[in-house]
């Protein structure tokens, strides 16, 4: 886990999260990326002196998140790691049933589905992707179909991929891309297991131009089987992102659908990676609503079964 500006509030609920889990022989690792934040500074250093699992890391200065995970899978005793954001809550049966799952499957990357929840702790909505290897590493190609908190990896897979790569933003997507070429097998459990907080600002104008391109750079990277010696750091200014985020928000509104429908025509017309990113969006949330619909469906069947009597009580 590493930490930066979140609520001091989310924190606690998020690390006690793991310390309650049904699966005990863990250790929580803490990265502090801000050490400027003597807050959270206090707060952590308080609680790692009086919880044994915790191993607490301080950061001399801003690394961001890909470093600092490095540097906590460095520090790993155990042979999984798993991922977990400061702000999001795990269930207790998380880490167990994804151990579970693992082993079942002979999986080397585990993601779960999750629950949506808003800067209130509200439940918002499930948001579910692909479990099987072979549909993940399909929409790979366009979209990042795994939640990053909710892995759960083999601490091999990070050591032959060198851990992340420092991509200010995306360094899941480029891992996993990385993890697919090298034929490790990936999967998610079927089962919300994460509460997975949205914050208002979570997509702002502050990085929507980086996460787009650098997406697209990884992409392309793929696409010509480029090996991943390095990466580009994209970086933009506050103005240039938040022109592009403006533009998103006026595409993606649904008040005027006929000029939403037009800009994206003239988009796929002359415009490459307007294309590029469209396909994307449109692919995911076609990819989520299959999952919706099939969730539903076999709802629906064992439903049909149980009120016709062809279900047992067990």
């Amino acid at each position: 886990m590493s930490c930066y500006n979140e609520r001091l509030s989310w924190v606690e609920m998020s690390i006690h999260s793991i310390l309650i889990q049904n699966y005990d022989e863990l250790e929580l690792i803490i990265v502090l990326d801000c050490p400027e934040n003597s807050q959270l500074r206090n707060f952590l250093t308080s609680i790692s002196q009086s919880e044994e699992r915790i191993h607490l890391i301080m950061n001399q200065r801003n690394l961001g998140l890909a470093e600092s995970l490095n540097k906590g899978i460095a520090q790993a005793k155990y042979h999984y790691i798993a991922r977990m954001d400061a702000d999001d809550i795990s269930l207790p049966e998380r880490l167990d049933c994804q151990m579970n799952y693992m082993q079942e499957k002979n999986l080397d990357i585990c993601g779960t589905q999750v629950i949506v929840i808003d800067e209130m702790d509200h439940e918002k909505k499930i948001l579910r992707h692909s479990t099987s290897d072979y549909w993940i590493k399909k929409e790979l190609r366009f979209f990042d179909p795994m939640i990053h908190p909710t892995w759960l990896v083999k601490k091999s897979v990070f050591d032959e991929l060198n851990g992340y790569l420092p991509f200010r933003i995306s360094e899941d997507y480029d891992f996993l891309i990385r993890a697919a070429m090298k034929n490790f097998k990936i999967g998610n459990l079927n089962a919300a297991l994460v509460k997975y907080r949205r914050r208002s600002g979570s997509l702002t104008h502050s990085k929507a131009l980086d996460a787009y391109l650098t997406n697209a750079y990884i992409l392309n990277k793929l696409k010509n089987k480029t090996p991943f010696d390095g990466c580009k750091k994209i970086k933009f200014s506050e103005e240039e992102n938040k022109q592009f985020y403006d533009q998103l928000k006026t595409i993606y509104s649904e008040k005027n659908r006929i000029r939403r429908v037009a800009k994206l025509l003239i988009g796929f017309g002359h415009d490459n990676l307007t294309r590029i990113f469209f396909t994307q969006r449109i692919l995911e949330t076609l990819s989520i609503k299959m999952q919706n619909i099939k969730v539903f469906f076999k709802n629906f069947l064992w439903f049909n079964q149980i009120t016709k009597g062809t279900v047992k009580n067990e």
